[in-house]
């Protein structure tokens, strides 16, 4: 009598083997800028056509006060190939740089191990189907095609959050923050421009180009 409990487990590992490998390292970065500019909601429309030329989009956008807006902030994701060019153009809109950061999170183990397990799934999905077209009666047919719904679910929750991890991973979100020279001179701020520049890295990256 054939059964789906005779399927067997999946022999593939859950990314050690890859993760020993020469792969290349999944960064998911974020940069954030703080810069005074003339007019922010003009800045701000320019940094989101910016985006859009680089093949990003824009993600949030706050405007307080519409074209005399004297503060805005807003959020882009560009290509993480796109990121310098399109940092380097957002910086040159400012009269200053206030503020500069970048942070990168390694997500290497997290991406091999969700790309194996897809993999697993589909491998069992492909098991089960063989299984299904030698069934010979009614139960056989019903108890394979149950296992096969449960493994649908499975490979469709598991390709979402590995779409997601995935763009992530292939963009980068910047963070900007623009303010007048009216309103930073209300705040006390002085004429000297203050650039920060922090880079923080997890799981051990050695480095990041900025």
């Amino acid at each position: 009598v054939m059964s789906a409990s005779f399927i067997a487990s999946p022999g593939a590992s859950s990314g050690g083997e890859e993760e020993g490998s020469a792969i290349d390292r999944k960064l998911v970065r974020t940069v954030s800028l703080g810069l005074i500019v003339k007019t922010p909601a003009q800045a701000a429309e320019q940094i989101t056509q910016l985006a859009q030329r680089a093949g990003g989009f824009l993600v949030t956008s706050n405007v307080n006060g519409g074209a005399d807006a004297t503060s805005a902030a807003l959020t882009i994701r560009v290509p993480a190939a796109k990121v310098d060019e399109v940092r380097i153009q957002i910086r040159k809109l400012g009269l200053r740089v206030e503020n500069e950061s970048i942070e990168a999170q390694d997500v290497t183990r997290q991406y091999v191990d969700q790309e194996a397990r897809l993999r697993n799934l589909h491998a069992e999905e492909q098991q089960y189907l063989g299984i299904l077209r030698k069934a010979t009666t009614v139960k056989e047919t019903l108890e394979v095609s149950d296992k096969l719904n449960e493994v649908h679910g499975a490979i469709e929750e598991r390709q979402a959050e590995f779409k997601m991890l995935s763009k992530q991973v292939e963009t980068v979100a910047i963070n900007i923050t623009l303010r007048s020279e009216a309103d930073a001179q209300i705040f006390g701020l002085n004429w000297r421009p203050l650039y920060q520049l922090k880079i923080a890295a997890r799981e051990g990256l050695g480095g990041l180009a900025v």
